[in-house]
């Protein structure tokens, strides 16, 4: 970068970040500073709010040394981070913990739930598409170290599907017994992964492999902001 940047995640780098940009004030070009900031308020006041009026009184923004690039990640913190350890942290202990002794026996089977979401970009819905990734991908690199053990290592992916969580009418949506019937023939199967349901294999190949990046990103990102805005 061809300036000092000064990247601040949530409240608890704020402590310091008078005294950085006291310091960075001194270089010849003034800093930019990043802000990634969740929307959960803390003490009745945004996170934004509260930096701002902090950073105020310290004297640090006048309007002129400082440039500020305010980046929002969306959702309420706390509840992303459980949705990070029950979709990853939580897959990747339990395997750890299971696997070796399925490996001593010379048998077992692991299925990790990922979702057709981990194959594409999933704006609006981009901690859980994310975290559906992390779980594909592990679980192809398990699998790869476990090949030819007597052990099973496979991920499947269902679209949506019809359960308590999840009511919303869609189009093509799956009933639990499809995605039961999915697990069953995957554990037959040989390869790291399977997508629920013939028409969503092809979703999946054309989206995570056909289409570019961008493209894919655009289209799924309609779709889940639509799906926001009616939730």
């Amino acid at each position: 970068m061809d300036r000092r940047t000064l990247l601040l995640c949530g409240l608890a780098s704020l402590l310091s970040a008078a005294a950085s940009l006291a310091a960075a004030q001194t270089a010849e070009r003034p800093p930019r500073v990043v802000m990634l900031l969740g929307t959960t308020e803390e003490g009745g006041r945004p996170f934004k709010e509260s930096f701002l009026d902090g950073m105020r009184q310290a004297g640090q923004i006048d309007g002129r040394t400082v440039r500020i690039d305010v980046l929002y990640s969306e959702g309420d913190p706390a509840r992303m981070r459980a949705l990070i350890d029950l979709n990853a942290a939580a897959v990747t202990e339990l395997t750890s913990l299971l696997l070796p002794g399925m490996l001593a026996r010379g048998h077992g089977a692991i299925v990790n739930i990922a979702s057709t979401a981990a194959y594409a970009p999933a704006p609006y819905n981009a901690a859980y598409g994310a975290s559906k990734a992390f779980v594909l991908s592990y679980t192809r690199a398990v699998w790869a170290e476990t090949n030819k053990t007597g052990v099973r290592v496979v991920a499947v992916s269902p679209a949506a599907t019809e359960t308590p969580m999840n009511t919303r009418p869609v189009p093509g949506k799956r009933q639990p017994e499809h995605v039961a019937e999915t697990v069953i023939k995957a554990l037959r199967g040989r390869g790291p992964a399977v997508v629920d349901g013939r028409l969503n294999t092809v979703q999946t190949f054309v989206f995570g492999r056909v289409l570019p990046s961008r493209t894919a990103a655009r289209i799924t990102g309609r779709f889940f902001r639509k799906a926001a805005l009616k939730s």
